[in-house]
């Protein structure tokens, strides 16, 4: 009895995990940090972008600093916050 019930409950996080990351691997586009790069430092308007690192980032040019801090190949995978 249940068995149905509890398969999909065992199955559940899976899932929303595959799907998040099968989400950023579809929809995930590189951010131009050219600019970024020649920039003394990052504007502060708030213009949020969510990183495949799941991650907010204020704005483009703030997700395009940690990566060049932390060497990921952070994309972003939406125009908003995570």
């Amino acid at each position: 009895e249940g068995g149905w019930t509890r398969y999909l409950l065992r199955a559940l996080p899976a899932l929303i995990v595959y799907d998040s990351v099968w989400e950023a691997a579809v929809y995930s586009s590189a951010p131009a940090c050219e600019h970024a790069a020649l920039a003394p430092a990052c504007p502060l308007n708030y213009s949020p972008v969510c990183g495949t690192d799941g991650k907010s980032y204020s704005n483009e040019c703030m997700l395009c600093e940690s990566r060049r801090i932390t060497k990921q190949d952070i994309q972003i995978v939406k125009n908003e916050i995570c």
